[in-house]
């Protein structure tokens, strides 16, 4: 028996149907599973050692969690080093870093270093700059704690995100017309 036009468009009508009900299916389970996560959560974990990689002319960031039962003033471990992944041979570059604390408002709070030797600290910009050129690599120390400014207030109930800010600059650049300091002196 020979099948007509009509059977085969249905045919057709039916199996894609199918196929979008469950794509829609799928994605509506899948976009409740996330709408209902409770904490957000990164590989990276406030006390841990972390490395932050970088190349020339570049910027890379790390971020991790901060639940909020700390108080303004206190002093939280974190041991943080940057790495020049350059090649041998490559022009050295300048270092600059910055950290801060995402709030739930979409705002960000500067959070203040206790930095190793060789850092300074510009107010103007919130950066710290390593003083001399870093060669490829190596790696550098930029903190052995945090610590949040006496005014913070956070809410226990909240997580919160560290983020801690490297940009480099290899040292063919006039640092001063880019950054817009001058800490190599």
């Amino acid at each position: 028996m020979k099948k007509d036009k009509q059977f085969y468009s249905w045919l057709f009508a039916v199996i894609v149907l199918s196929v979008l009900l469950v794509i829609c299916f799928y994605l509506g389970i899948s976009g409740w599973f996330f709408s209902n996560e409770k904490e957000k959560v990164t590989d990276f974990q406030l006390g841990n050692n972390i490395e932050i990689e970088v190349h020339k002319n570049s910027a890379n960031s790390i971020s991790l969690n901060l639940n909020g039962g700390y108080l303004g003033g206190e002093k939280l471990k974190q041991v943080v080093a940057i790495k020049n992944l350059d090649d041998v041979g490559d022009m050295d570059v300048y270092v600059r870093a910055r950290a801060f604390v995402y709030t739930s408002k979409n705002e960000y709070q500067p959070l203040s270093l206790m930095t190793t030797s060789n850092w300074v600290f510009n107010e103007n910009d919130g950066y710290y700059y390593f003083t001399s050129a870093m060669p490829a690599q190596n790696k550098i120390s930029l903190c052995s704690q945090i610590y949040l400014d006496e005014e913070y207030i956070l809410a226990s109930s909240q997580t919160y995100i560290i983020t801690f800010l490297v940009e480099t600059l290899s040292v063919d650049h006039t640092i001063e017309s880019f950054w817009g300091y001058n800490f190599i002196e």
